[in-house]
């Protein structure tokens, strides 16, 4: 009943301030969180630029190809006649690096190990971005239900005020006591106008992670709170399992696959690589009748006297090192949120539920009857004053709580969601 009264009253505050309005489901609300939001679109990029770190690692290096002349006379110059007669020393060489210690396999495995990480990062701001998402669009709808209820109270204190009037003329109620409905009723107007400052902030928030800042004003939550069972939690849920699945830890290791990987590579480049050439040269000046080409092959070696790349190594070794405490800590910080979402999940569930067929029933029922026991001159205002204290504390601590508990319940969802696996299907859909 109160849902129905807090989505009649909240249409026609709607109404009065804009005739049209874009109603969102939290479905809807997804759907344009994929579309718009630049975190998304930002993790999107990274992804990119990590599958073409792939390519560039998974590369060979080029050979160099160099032509060089030599020899030339600053007296006589290079002579007369075509090209080949020239007395010019001439030498073309080819020349290829030839790469050791697995150096180019290292390199692919890191990057690919990156290009994990990076994914599992796309992931990640998806769960975080839903999440965020869907407690905006719940905080939207509580305040929305704050506002009607606020008008609400605010129609009933005007009502009351009104009756306090009509019992002052008959002598049956105080001057003082009329005084105490007006005031009742200027609060209550004040409420209403403070909980459409809230409404709005909400809309506001809302609009920021959609990306819709032209349209804050028209947003509306289309939806009811979800159903309080308490099935969804449960105290023997696996966590290893749902640790294996978040994203933010399998980045970690990802990282640490990487680091491992850059580890080695710095590592392997004590195995020298070898560069091999060939050459050929052409001499008129040589002392050969006919000019024949000269061929000519080189191989270079590296010598490790200057740069024997102990920092690089000592580097990666820190590297390493601090991959494994930041998944240490990743993973402790994820099994204590999972854990804590299930608990919330759990209370809540079963808090919002007290309130809402509990709670507010019996406080609005008393609030009910207050009412026309002071409109028919029965009750005095004082009681009357607290009666209505009583209900606005039960309906703001019930929309409070269902906010929270449809929060909770949907991030406990989106933790037992393969959340990687979709990740990856809004990688490929890119």
């Amino acid at each position: 009943m109160i849902l129905a009264l807090c989505c009649i009253v909240t249409d026609t505050i709607a109404k009065e301030l804009d005739t049209e309005t874009i109603s969102l489901t939290l479905d809807s609300a997804e759907q344009q969180l994929l579309s718009n939001n630049p975190d998304i679109a930002i993790r999107h990029a990274t992804v990119a630029n990590a599958e073409a770190g792939v390519q560039s690692a998974n590369t060979r290096p080029n050979p160099i190809l160099s032509l060089s002349t030599a020899a030339i006379d600053s007296h006589d110059g290079i002579g007369s006649g075509h090209l080949g007669d020239k007395r010019v020393d001439s030498i073309l060489s080819l020349s290829q690096v030839f790469e050791r210690g697995d150096k180019r396999e290292l390199r692919t495995h890191a990057a690919t190990a990156n290009l994990a990480a990076a994914q599992s990062d796309l992931a990640d701001t998806l769960r975080q971005q839903r999440i965020a998402v869907a407690a905006a669009f719940y905080d939207l709808l509580a305040a929305q239900q704050r506002a009607a209820l606020a008008v609400e109270s605010a129609h009933f204190a005007r009502r009351s005020a009104k009756v306090a009037e009509t019992r002052l003329a008959a002598g049956d109620l105080a001057r003082i006591d009329v005084a105490r409905a007006h005031t009742d009723a200027a609060r209550a107007e004040a409420d209403a106008d403070q909980a459409q400052g809230d409404l709005r902030q909400a809309q506001t928030l809302l609009a920021a992670l959609l990306d819709m800042r032209k349209q804050v004003s028209k947003l509306r939550a289309e939806g009811s709170w979800p159903s309080h069972t308490g099935r969804e939690a449960s105290a023997e849920f696996d966590l290893d399992a749902l640790l294996a699945r978040r994203p933010d830890v399998a980045a970690a290791r990802a990282r640490v696959e990487a680091a491992l990987a850059a580890r080695d590579l710095a590592r392997a480049q004590k195995s020298r690589d070898v560069t091999v050439g060939g050459q050929v040269e052409h001499n008129p000046l040589n002392s050969q009748p006919t000019h024949s080409p000269l061929y000519g092959l080189s191989i270079s070696i590296p010598l490790l006297f200057g740069n024997d790349y102990r920092g690089d190594i000592a580097k990666a070794e820190t590297d390493y090192t601090a991959a494994l405490e930041t998944l240490r800590k990743v993973e402790i910080a994820a099994r204590t949120d999972l854990v804590n979402r299930n608990i919330d999940v759990d209370t809540l569930g079963r808090r919002a539920r007290r309130f809402s067929e509990e709670l507010l029933p019996e406080a609005r029922h008393a609030a009910d009857a207050a009412e026309f026991s002071f409109e028919h001159g029965a009750m005095n205002i004082g009681d009357l004053l607290d009666a209505r204290r009583t209900l606005k504390a039960a309906e703001q601590d019930t929309v409070a709580t269902q906010d929270a508990y449809a929060k909770a319940l949907y991030a406990w969802r989106i933790e037992l969601a393969d959340t990687v696996g979709s990740a990856m299907q809004e990688t490929q859909k890119k």
